[in-house]
């Protein structure tokens, strides 16, 4: 890249996940339409009943960023309007919810925090975090 460095990016994404779910009663509940619907493609997996099959995500696609608490933030500040629908649709179906964080580091880390206001906003949605680091810097010294 003639000696210039790629920002550090981060993406993340609002998942529910179930069993054989009507994503598209999912939406209509919820109110919004999602960024992307999941079905599991492979039959194997799709077997196991102790495994989700399908899932209706919104998400914030790979973006240069500086804190995970922005661009999670970001997105929670999308699905806020929908707090109640939300809670209402996952009360009545067998599901669970997730908020998945992707960092990709190709030269300076971003800074790793949940603020506050960011961790309430997950435990009212009932979300768990996930973090994924894929860190592409050159080792110093190898």
């Amino acid at each position: 890249m003639n000696g210039e460095t790629r920002p550090t990016e981060i993406t993340v994404s609002f998942v529910i996940s179930g069993r054989d779910l009507d994503l598209d009663e999912c939406s209509k509940v919820i109110g919004r339409l999602p960024s992307r619907k999941w079905q599991q493609k492979h039959a194997h997996l799709r077997a196991r009943t102790d495994l989700p099959n399908s899932g209706w995500i919104v998400e914030i696609d790979w973006t240069p960023a500086t804190s995970v608490n922005d661009v999670t933030s970001a997105l929670l500040d999308q699905l806020w309007q929908h707090r109640g629908e939300i809670s209402a649709y996952m009360r009545t179906h067998s599901v669970s919810a997730g908020v998945e964080c992707g960092v990709r580091i190709w030269s300076d880390p971003p800074l790793y925090e949940l603020r506050q206001d960011v961790i309430c906003k997950l435990c009212d949605l009932h979300a768990a975090f996930g973090l994924s680091i894929y860190d592409y810097r050159e080792k110093v010294g190898s």
